[in-house]
This record gives structure tokens, sequence and C-alpha cells, in this order.
């Protein structure tokens, strides 16, 4: 993907978490007005494995997927998501069977998403000269 195309995606993302006109409860309602859907990017570009979790998001955004649809569709738990979207969990550091599940579910190759997750770098592919 270039730099475009990575703005446009999150920009999307982070246009379908702005609070629309008229959600959460209202005056003399209980609960507290709902604010922007925040919770799909809370890493920073900065963290390992952000552009996979970025790719996935962007998808279930533009699929209108619920994080619990979300989760069921990757096979995996909803805790796990949540983790990976809140930076407890790098995706550098996910095993291979769920790296392999993100692969189907974004009909990626999974060296793809090996690569998006920041588990397989180019250094990886040259030996070392002696």
């Amino acid at each position: 993907m270039d730099q475009g195309n990575d703005d446009k995606g999150l920009r999307k993302v982070i246009e379908a978490g702005i609070r629309k006109s008229g959600s959460g409860p209202k005056d003399g309602q209980k609960g507290k007005p709902k604010g922007p859907r925040s919770d799909y990017l809370q890493i920073e570009p900065e963290t390992p494995g952000y552009k996979l979790i970025q790719v996935i998001f962007e998808r279930a955004v533009s699929e209108g997927l619920a994080s619990t649809d979300l989760a069921e569709h990757l096979g995996i738990a909803p805790s796990t998501l949540s983790h990976l979207k809140t930076g407890r969990r790098l995706a550098s550091s996910l095993g291979r069977d769920v790296i392999e599940k993100f692969a189907e579910w974004l009909n990626y190759p999974v060296l793809a998403v090996l690569i998006l997750a920041e588990q397989v770098r180019l250094e990886d592919f040259y030996s070392r000269q002696k």
C-alpha cells in the first residue's frame, strides 16, 4: 500500500467513529452520551503490527461489523481483539494459527499478513556475509 491509500483508509476509520447527532441517551435518560467510536485504533502507528490491525479494522468498518462480529469472523476471542486494539497484545506476537485466520479472512497470502504484523522483516531474507 502506498502512503496515500494508508491515509485515506485511516480517515475512513476515523470518520466511521465520529459521533452522529442524536446518538446516545437523551436528556432525562440513564447513561452517558456516547462519544466517538475511538475504540477502533487506540494504538499508535509506531506500535509493532499496527498496519495489520489498521487493515483489519478498515475492512470491518467498511462492512459495518461490530467488534464481537469481527472477532467471530476472525476466529479469535473478543478479548484478544480488544487487546490488539488497545496495545495490550501486539500483532507482532501473534501465533501462526491466528495469522493464518487473519490471512484467510482478509484473503491475503500468509506472508503478507506476517509482514503487516511485523513478524517478518526484509533482513530475514538475507544471510550475513562472512
